[in-house]
C-alpha cells in the first residue's frame, strides 16, 4: 500500500525555486507514494493565540475557525510530512511558520504521521544560512518521535529558476525515491 505524503509549501511564489524542488521530490516519490502538495499561502491561517483552548476538554479543538482545520484534515491522512520553505532571514517563511506554530495543538498526536522531511531554499550561499532550520528540524523529529527522511538545503538560489538543473533537484528527487 502506498504511503500518503503531504508537502506543505511556505513560498508565496507559486512556481519559484522552492516549488520546483518540491515537484522534483514528488516525481521521485510518485512510484511509492501518493503526494499531495499544498501551498499554505492559499490558506487563511491565523497565528496561534496561545490561549490553551486546544488543551482543554476531551478532544483537542482549536478555538480559531480558519483554514487550519482543512490542513489538520490533510495531516490526519498523511503518513509523511514534508515542510518546504524559502529561507528569508535564517528561518522558514512566515506563512509556513504560522502553520507549524498551530501544531502546538495536541491534535497532532492523532495524526498518523511518522516521518518528516524538509526542503529549504535560500538566495544566500553563506554556510550558516540553514543552521536555524536544521536545528528546528532535528528538534521537531526528536520531540514528535518522527523518523527523518532527510533535508535538502539549496543555497545560492537567488533568481527564479536558479535551481533548475542543479544538484539540488537531483537531491530532492532522490529524497522522494527513498520513501
Amino acid at each position: 500500500m502506498k504511503q500518503n505524503i503531504l508537502v506543505l509549501v511556505g513560498s508565496p511564489r507559486k512556481e519559484g525555486n522552492t516549488m520546483r524542488l518540491v515537484k522534483a521530490f514528488a516525481k521521485g516519490a510518485s512510484d511509492n507514494a501518493n503526494v499531495e502538495i499544498v501551498n499554505v499561502s492559499d490558506y487563511n491561517v491565523a497565528p496561534c493565540k496561545a490561549c490553551e483552548y486546544c488543551h482543554q476538554g476531551e478532544r483537542p479543538v482549536c478555538c480559531q475557525k480558519d483554514d487550519m482545520q482543512l490542513l489538520y484534515d490533510k495531516m490526519n491522512r498523511a503518513d509523511v510530512l514534508v515542510l518546504a520553505s524559502p529561507i528569508y532571514f535564517f528561518g522558514m517563511s512566515a506563512q509556513l511558520k504560522t502553520v507549524v506554530d498551530r501544531l502546538h495543538n495536541p491534535i497532532r498526536k492523532e495524526f498518523p504521521i511518522k516521518k518528516l522531511g524538509m526542503i529549504a531554499v535560500a538566495g544566500s550561499s553563506k554556510p550558516f544560512m540553514f543552521d536555524t532550520v536544521k536545528r528546528q528540524f532535528e528538534i521537531a523529529c526528536s520531540y514528535l518521535g518522527f523518523e527523518s527522511i532527510g533535508m535538502v538545503t539549496a543555497g545560492g538560489m537567488r533568481e527564479l529558476g536558479d535551481v533548475d538543473g542543479s544538484e539540488f533537484m537531483q537531491q530532492a528527487e532522490a529524497m522522494g525515491k527513498e520513501i
